[in-house]
């Protein structure tokens, strides 16, 4: 089964992905998650290794943010089925660096998404 999750605390942002993925056909409904702790928390008591997981991830977040969730993640998920999509305001070169270090990172996107790149996404999504 095929999951997809928006992790960002900013209201705005979270209503443009969910209109672009659905104007794509990008699977469901995301699950939305306003902080790195919700979504570690659901992460903790639902992954499964059988599923796969699509995640567009914020950096910046309050409570705990994107690289936090990512370091508290790491012993629960497999990268193989566990794709996450830096998505971020950011254009820190430190964090673009950064983001190497995470297996499970697939691509470090500056917001706003294009509709290219989030195709580009959806097939390698549909592919698996």
């Amino acid at each position: 089964m095929k999951h997809l999750f928006i992790i960002d605390d900013d209201a705005v942002s979270v209503l443009i992905l969910k209109k672009m993925l659905s104007n794509a056909d990008f699977l469901e409904t995301p699950m939305v998650f306003y902080n790195g702790n919700e979504a570690l928390n659901f992460f903790s008591k639902n992954y499964t290794s059988v599923d796969t997981y699509c995640v567009f991830l914020d950096i910046n977040m309050p409570v705990m943010n994107g690289w936090e969730f990512l370091d508290n993640i790491q012993t629960t998920i497999h990268p193989n089925n566990f794709m996450v999509y830096l998505l971020t305001s950011s254009t820190s070169e430190y964090e673009k660096s950064k983001s190497n270090d995470y297996h499970c990172i697939k691509k470090f996107i500056s917001k706003p998404i294009s509709k290219e790149i989030l195709n580009e996404i959806k097939e390698v999504f549909n592919s698996i």
